[in-house]
Formats: C-alpha cells, structure tokens, sequence
C-alpha cells in the first residue's frame, strides 16, 4: 500500500531539492505531499499547502510573508508548521515527515515534528546538525533523525544527492517497515532515572518491576534524560516515578558536566502522581578535565573517564541539593515516599572507597528528615544504593505506593 511522504522546506531557495526528494519518493513506490515554508512564492513548484497557508494556521492573516521581519516570519510559521503537522497527523494524511534545510528551516521543521508521537517518522537533514550545535535543540524530546548535509543547498551534487537518497531510502523503510506511533492507552507506565553510578539498583529495582506487570520508561539523568522525562509527565504519558537518580539537581546548583535538565521534580508534583524518590547520585559534582572551577585540594574525587571527574560534595553544597529537594517534594500535590540509602548514594562510596564520606551523607539524611513535610513517606535503608537490601526495599515501596493510589496497570 502507498504511504504519503511529507517533504517540508524553503521552496524559495530548495526547489530542486524537494523536486529530486519529490521524484525519489515516486519512484520508490509512494506519494509526496509537499508544505513550503519559504518567504517566496516558488515558481518551480506547488506545494500542497504553502507557506502563507502556514502562517494562517497560526491565525496570521496577511497576503505575502515578505510584509514581516524575518524574526517575525519565523516565529509565525513555527507556530502555523505545530497547527499544520498535527492536523495532518491527527487526520491520518502523512506517515512521516522528512525536512531539509539550514538553521532557518530547520528550527520551523523540527517545531512540527516535535508534536509527533514518538515512533512517528520524522527525518530532518540539516546543514547545522554538526559542529557546535546543540543536539537538544534539533531533537527536543522526540525521536528525530538527525543527518547532517555535510554540504550546503545549493542545487545537485554528488554528496547532495547521495545524502537526500539516503534520507529519502530511509524514510521510505520506515513508513513500510516501521513507523507505527506509540500509543500508551490503557497502560500504567512508570517513569525511572538512572547513571552508571547508580544502575545496579535502579536496574535491578526496574527489572522487578516490570516483573509485576508495569511498564517502566528508564531515562538516563545526565543532563538530557531527566528533563524528558519531566515532559513526558507534562503531557500525561507518565503516571508515576521511580526517580533514583537526582544528579541533575547539583548541575543545577553548580554546574558541570551533566547540566540541562533544570527543575527536576517539578512535572510529577504539580501533576499530582505517585512519586518514589530516592537521593541517589547527589552527593558528587562531575566537571570535565581541563575545566574544573573548584580546586581539589582536601577534596575525595576520582576520575570516571579520561575526560570527566567526579568530587565529593562537602556538607554545605550536598545541604544546598537537600534544600532544593525538600522545597519541591514539599509543594508536591500528590503522595511521595523518600528513600535513604544509609551506606552510601552511589558507587565507590562504601568503607575504603574514593568517594566514602559518612558525615556529607549524613547530613543530607538528617536535613531531609527534617525538613520535610510530615505527610512525605521516610524511609531509611542499610544498603548502599546498589544494593541488593535497597533493591528489596525500593521494589516494595514501589508497589505499595502504586497500589494504593491507583489500579491501572499494563
């Protein structure tokens, strides 16, 4: 059966692109369905829906986009592209979506795309999806393909036309193969972090879990999982957490390497759902090599990789972690249980480890178990986050807390 490719860019300037795109679709046994986002009108070709039809989906009615600021053109067809992709979504007129274009086309396609359910085909070929560019800013939350053009729109060549082949050949394998959007209905899906330093307890709690019927989203908390998955819970796809791994929240107060996913524990509290939170990997701060603002001097630290360190945090800056914790725990809407490892909030941080330090643990225990509001579920436990006694525990509270706000389960 036909699939309907969507091929989305500047007509003004990338005709003979989307005209080759057009014909590799064609040929390849599917329909193209053509949405011009260009200031101009194209001589060379009609698009399905134009760019000023795009403008007018974001309520702007005017006769030529050359009336507006570029700012102002781009910011309108960013808005109009969400309206226009998920209308044809939602009337099941596209099975993917495939963009080419420099950072002007890019930042107005990627808008559209991330209103795409995950597994939705979504292909963006960029001439800034390399250097120095933010990938975050590309991809968002959503499964974008990213590749990069490696040379720049400028009519046919042999590595332009190499590229949008193999773009176009992929597209085209995942809207016959693949290409089935996720659909989360009628499933309990549960939201857990996770690093390295802590995944033998995270995973082993997530694996029992799952063991009891529940489906477990797993995000990697190093400066992108995190804030996904605070989406997620944003736009109702999670409807509880197992949020083990906080080490997002110290970048926050302080920098360093796995920085971006500020306002942890924010979504899962203003959404009122069940969360399970455990102080795991809280109690380091992680700078690159070469780029340390601290000295190390008098400080317990080890080196993670040949680029990244790992420095125990004094009492004062875990303290400043612990209060962030509190605050937002304590405006949470829904019910919240606390779990505190007592030997120790990751690896390498038992008797004779690098990163042993009883008393920074300890006085975030205690702040904790004060600061916190009397309703908030406390519960301390002798093991070490990676272990198995805190695996035992943490899977029990899991289930006790789930089970008693809610029946839905996959």
């Amino acid at each position: 059966m036909k699939k309907t490719i969507a091929l989305l860019a500047s007509l003004d300037t990338k005709s003979n692109e989307i005209s080759f795109m057009r014909n590799l679709v064609e040929q390849m046994g599917h329909n193209p369905f053509i949405i011009d986002v260009g200031a101009r009108v194209s001589p060379a070709m009609k698009p399905d829906i134009t760019a000023l039809e795009v403008a007018r989906s974001a309520g702007v009615n005017i006769k030529s986009l050359m009336e507006l600021s570029k700012l102002e053109m781009i910011e309108i067809l960013k808005s109009g592209i969400k309206n226009v992709v998920r209308d044809l979504f939602n009337q099941k007129r596209i099975n993917g979506i495939l963009s080419i274009g420099g950072l002007q086309n890019t930042v107005i396609a990627v808008e559209g795309m991330m209103e795409l359910s995950i597994g939705f085909p979504k292909i963006m070929v960029s001439t800034v999806a390399s250097g120095k560019r933010s990938f975050e800013s590309i991809v968002g939350s959503k499964d974008i393909i990213v590749i990069p053009s490696i040379v720049d729109f400028t009519g046919s060549n042999m590595i332009s036309d190499t590229i949008l082949t193999n773009a176009v050949a992929a597209m085209v394998g995942m809207v016959e193969k693949a290409g089935k959007p996720i659909d989360p209905t009628g499933k309990f899906i549960i939201g857990a972090t996770l690093m390295g330093v802590v995944n033998d307890g995270v995973a082993g709690a997530v694996e029992k879990v799952r063991n009891e019927g529940f489906e477990v989203l797993s995000f990697h908390s190093t400066g992108v999982g995190g804030g996904i998955m605070e989406e997620l819970i944003r736009s109702g796809m999670i409807h509880a957490v197992m949020d083990f791994s906080l080490h997002e929240m110290v970048c926050e107060c302080f920098g360093g390497y796995s920085s971006g996913s500020d306002n942890r524990l924010v979504a899962a509290g203003e959404a009122g759902i069940p969360q399970i939170i455990a102080v795991g990997a809280v109690d380091f701060l992680d700078y690159e090599t070469g780029n340390i603002p601290i000295s190390l001097e008098d400080r317990k630290y080890l080196k993670h990789n040949a680029g990244l360190y790992h420095i125990k945090a004094k009492k004062e800056e875990i303290l400043k972690v612990g209060n962030l914790i509190a605050h937002r725990l304590n405006e949470a809407k829904g019910p919240v249980t606390v779990l505190l490892p007592l030997r120790g909030f990751r690896q390498a941080t038992e008797i004779g480890e690098a990163l042993y330090d009883p008393e920074v643990d300890a006085a975030l225990i205690e702040f904790l178990k004060k600061e916190l509001k009397p309703h908030i579920r406390i519960v301390e436990i002798d093991s070490n986050i990676n272990g198995d006694g805190f695996i035992d525990v943490a899977v029990k509270e899991v289930l006790n807390l789930i089970s008693d706000n809610t029946e839905r389960k996959g």
